[in-house]
């Protein structure tokens, strides 16, 4: 427990010394030179981050950055590239901003900015923050409440950009097109607020902009599908590969895509997909496997965690085993009454009688009496021989012993006090042992190898000479295995689905946002009680808050002919309405105010539709119409799904 609360402390302390760095390097250099400012007073912090740096390197990023600084002036240009050009960041702290403009006193550097807006924004805030302003804020202007609200980081970003004094050159583009979502990038671009020409009427069958409410994460998907087919069938020009779907968290919706999109090569619905931003751990069969290993180490050998891990594909090939044979494997456990505990033994330990009954040593003797006992011959030495066994089944029974063997062999290990460089070779051996892949399988296996051995070099780079439990081990992987999975291409085939990161909205012509749920966006991120970033905050820190609302904006922009967002607004138990998130709220709210939103006929959603306010509790009656008839105000844009897509309104 105490090495388990070591590793966490020292992992959110690097996390938090790795901020200072970049947002607060002279408090860094302060701190090592002995010259702590009033604004950061002496404090355990600082003891400790000298402590670390006595044992290690101590040109991290902020003395490589001052050190820069004074070299740059006497550097050998021909030893530089001729130019350096930045694109595609929505954000650089001002740390990295300081390199490059002492890099352009030697060559040239061009940064590449979106700016979602021609005009001078850095003094606008949201309508709805006026109110607050007092005399001397008078100049804050009031202007476009979605660039207003969600552009804060932009508007940051570009202040500081600005304040290095560059050559600018605009390359901004008037935005064409009559369509409810042009006339809303076109006002964002002139800084234009709703209503300053006169309310517009949306054109009859604009779907520019849609808002779909669905029951649960699998109806979004199911809705998804529905609407991409609609849409390659009314425009044959539409290519999948013209559309992203992002989502705050792709994971959790992963499985609901596999499950709705996969089909047969011969389906006429089939839409060819990719699937960005998965984690390794998530996407690799041999994580999922390794993890599932160690998370037996603190658990008392259950037949139903040990037969899942058997089901497993790397087990499986490894111990030669088909699903067939895992079937019949299932079968013989549940028959010999296995249910926990390696033996008597285990039971001991736990404080319970040493009984080996319903064991995995009772079972799988049993098991074996079974194969070498005539049927009907009743017991041998006290134990009962398990009835039905098949002679032909000697080879799969042995195969089926050396892998639970080998299995509580290396659980055994796992429950062992070691050093990182032995947890790297114990490891190593464990998946030897208990995994096999095939071809497609070889760069995973190496990746995973390669995350392992790194647990050897981290507890160098580390100095660290002490001794790691499992819980420590599954966690440190854990968060190894977290990261991205190696040759997750963005945008390699068909539909893109990944997740709302910087870099992902680039100009598509369909762009639909997955998941804007109220709790899920924007992401909350809590500050811990002493980091000093979130005591002293200044211009340019990062928010998460702002970087998601961005995103949005981002994402707003960069759709070229249709913006499409889905959300769980709609309990599946009761039907009860459940809020978007505030982002969505106020996409509506903006549209309502500057667009007059025709109504829409029940015809659309089917003979026996009825309106959204009639819809009883689990009756699944709230209406499939694209434009909700009961509905008023911002809401009239909702469109409000079944529960089912069986419903009889969809046909």
């Amino acid at each position: 427990e105490q090495g388990m609360k070591l590793y966490q402390f020292s992992s959110m302390m690097a996390g938090i010394y790795d901020q200072y760095v970049i947002f607060r390097p002279e408090l860094i250099l302060g701190w090592e030179d002995g010259k702590s400012k009033a604004a950061y007073p002496e404090n355990w912090q600082a003891i400790l981050w000298r402590k670390v740096i006595e044992r290690s390197d101590p040109h991290h990023r902020a003395r490589l950055k001052q050190l820069f600084a004074q070299e740059i002036i006497h550097a050998d240009i021909s030893m530089l590239p001729e130019r350096v050009s930045i694109f595609g960041i929505s954000y650089l702290p001002a740390f990295h901003l300081e390199v490059l403009k002492g890099l352009s006193a030697c060559i040239d550097v061009g940064i590449y900015c979106l700016n979602p807006c021609r005009e001078y924004w850095a003094d606008i805030i949201p309508e709805r923050r006026m109110a607050r302003i007092t005399e001397k804020d008078m100049h804050w202007e009031s202007c476009n409440d979605l660039l207003a609200g969600m552009g804060r980081l932009g508007r940051n970003f570009l202040d500081m950009v600005l304040e290095l004094d560059p050559e600018q050159v605009d390359l901004f583009e008037e935005t064409e097109g009559i369509t409810m979502l042009s006339q809303v990038q076109a006002d964002i671009l002139n800084l234009r607020p709703p209503g300053e020409e006169g309310v517009r009427e949306v054109t009859d069958g604009d779907r520019s902009i849609q808002v779909h409410s669905c029951h649960s994460p699998m109806r979004e998907t199911e809705v998804l599908l529905d609407t991409l087919l609609d849409l390659f069938e009314k425009d044959p020009d539409l290519e999948p590969r013209d559309i992203l779907v992002m989502a705050p968290d792709i994971e959790a919706y992963a499985p609901f895509i596999r499950a709705v999109f996969d089909m047969d090569r011969d389906d006429a619905r089939r839409i060819p997909y990719s699937i960005s931003d998965r984690s390794f751990r998530r996407s690799s069969r041999l994580a999922v496997a390794l993890m599932a290993v160690l998370d037996l180490a603190g658990r008392r050998y259950e037949a139903s965690l040990v037969m899942d891990l058997l089901d497993k594909e790397p087990v499986r090939t490894r111990f030669d085993l088909d699903e067939e044979a895992v079937s019949e494997i299932h079968a013989w456990v549940t028959g010999a009454g296995i249910r926990w505990g390696r033996d008597g033994n285990d039971k001991v330990e736990l404080g319970l009688p040493g009984f080996a009954e319903n064991t995995w040593q009772f079972g799988l003797r049993g098991l074996r009496l079974g194969y070498a006992l005539a049927e009907g011959e009743g017991l041998f030495a006290g134990i009962a021989a398990f009835e039905g066994m098949d002679p032909g089944f000697a080879e799969l029974l042995g195969r089926f012993t050396d892998f639970v063997e080998k299995l509580f062999a290396a659980v055994d290990e796992l429950r062992q006090e070691r050093g990182p460089a032995q947890w790297s070779e114990v490891l190593l051996r464990i998946i030897d042992d208990l995994f096999t892949v095939d071809e497609d399988g070889v760069q995973e296996m190496l990746h995973l190898k390669a995350v392992v051995r790194d647990l050897e070099k981290t507890g160098q780079d580390a100095g660290f000479r002490g001794r790691l439990s499992c819980d420590v081990v599954r966690q440190h992987l854990a968060k190894a295995f977290g990261h991205a999975a190696e040759g997750s291409g963005f945008l390699e085939r068909g539909v893109t689905f990944c997740s709302m990161l910087p870099m992902r909205s680039i100009p598509m012509r369909v762009v639909w946002l997955l998941g804007m749920d109220g709790n899920a966006f924007p992401r909350q991120a809590k500050a811990l009680d002493f980091d000093l970033i979130a005591k002293n905050p200044r211009a340019g820190d990062r928010s998460s808050r702002n970087d998601d609302r961005y995103l949005f904006l981002e994402a707003l922009i960069s759709a070229r002919e249709q913006l499409i967002v889905s959300y769980t607004g709609q309990s599946p138990r009761d039907n009860s309405s459940i809020p978007p998130s505030v982002l969505v709220s106020e996409l509506l709210d903006y549209i309502h105010r500057a667009f007059t939103v025709p109504v829409r006929g029940r015809s659309e959603a089917g003979p026996d539709s009825k309106g959204a306010d009639d819809a009883a509790a689990g009756s699944d009656e709230a209406t499939a119409a694209p434009f909700a008839e009961a509905a008023d105000g911002p809401e009239r844009l909702i469109v409000k799904h079944r529960l089912q897509p069986f419903s009889p309104a969809y046909f």
